[in-house]
């Protein structure tokens, strides 16, 4: 019976564990768990087998530095402004969103506006758009814009962003 080994990121490794089957497929059952501060960390683990023989009693070779990749953790996201201190008197405003990791499923969608008075709404008129697969810009044009022009002093706009449709690549949803 063929062991399997698999030297994973954080404290704990699977050491010498017998694989289940025969013939010509075996299998280990292998159940990922979220990444903690320091026994299971996300990142790439290393598989490794132990020889086994066929039915001839050939030993077979023994694969090595076979990886995998572990990814628990959801992305985040930061956004950032330009001019960084946006006010009404701003001929333009550009918001960028930058994920900690690749996306999918982000879209202008999932954006709202509120400006004091006007209320919370989907962006109108601003230009959405993509720079790479983790970095997004929202350039305020149309209605947003004038609607920012039009704030009085202390009156404010706020960003918000339904992260819950979107995900990274390990499929981990985003939160928030």
């Amino acid at each position: 019976t063929p062991k399997i080994s698999i030297n994973q990121q954080g404290t704990i490794d699977i050491t010498s564990q017998d694989m289940t089957g025969g013939a010509t497929v075996w299998n280990y059952p292998y159940t990922v768990i979220n990444a903690t501060s320091s026994t299971y960390i996300d990142g790439t683990a290393t598989v490794s087998l132990s020889t086994v023989a066929d039915a001839a009693g050939n030993n077979a070779g023994s694969p090595t530095g076979t990886t995998f990749t572990i990814d628990t953790t959801p992305p985040n996201l930061t956004i950032t402004t330009d001019p960084t201190s946006p006010s009404n008197n701003n001929g333009s405003l550009v918001y960028t969103f930058e994920f900690s990791e690749n996306v999918t499923g982000f879209d202008a969608a999932d954006i709202t506006l509120n400006f004091t008075g006007a209320g919370a709404a989907g962006i109108d008129g601003s230009i959405f758009a993509t720079t790479d697969a983790n970095t997004y810009n929202l350039t305020l044009a149309g209605q947003d814009l004038t609607a920012l022009g039009s704030l009085t002093t202390g009156q404010t706009v706020v960003l918000s962003v339904n992260m819950s449709g979107l995900t990274d690549i390990a499929t981990n949803p985003g939160v928030g």
